[in-house]
């Protein structure tokens, strides 16, 4: 699915791709419509209406795809947010129940239903990704994934609590 939002607008219904506002003509969206390219210009920020132009265009930006939703496989470990607060639980997702609800067994010892997965689970993260992560808490500034270098020359660890 193409994403909803580009650059600041709305992306309208069937837009393929973008072009950029420049010095003599208004930012617009693009999309192909039985052969024939229309041409939906942004005026003040909102949308005005498709229009045909057989206009070759040279800035033509490819809309990206909305990344896919993280769904575990039944079996899979990962980790479940507990309260809508950012904590999150180790969890072993065990399927969708006779009403479309996903089931995780929590801690080996109780059955969570949820309806929304979407923004209640994730993959367990690697030892890396946690140490890089801590990193950047320290120091947020990660200029070209230093952190990641670091943690694969083994030079950058997590310290042990005293």
């Amino acid at each position: 699915m193409i994403v909803k939002k580009y650059k600041g607008f709305d992306v309208p219904e069937g837009a393929t791709g973008f072009c950029p506002e420049t010095p003599t003509k208004y930012a617009a969206f693009i999309r192909n419509l039985e052969g024939r390219q229309q041409v939906m210009a942004m005026r003040n920020g909102s949308e005005d209406r498709w229009a045909y132009d057989s206009t070759e265009l040279k800035d033509l930006i490819e809309l990206p795809q909305e990344p896919e939703a993280y769904m575990p496989k039944a079996g899979e470990e990962c980790e479940v947010e507990s309260d809508c607060r950012g904590v999150w639980k180790k969890a072993m997702y065990v399927g969708v129940d006779s009403i479309g609800s996903h089931v995780f067994d929590v801690d080996k010892r109780h059955l969570w239903r949820i309806d929304s997965i979407d923004i209640l689970v994730r993959p367990i993260k690697t030892e890396r990704e946690k140490v890089i992560e801590w990193a950047s808490n320290i120091a947020p500034i990660d200029r070209d994934g230093v952190f990641g270098a670091l943690y694969d020359l083994g030079a950058l660890t997590i310290p042990a609590k005293n």
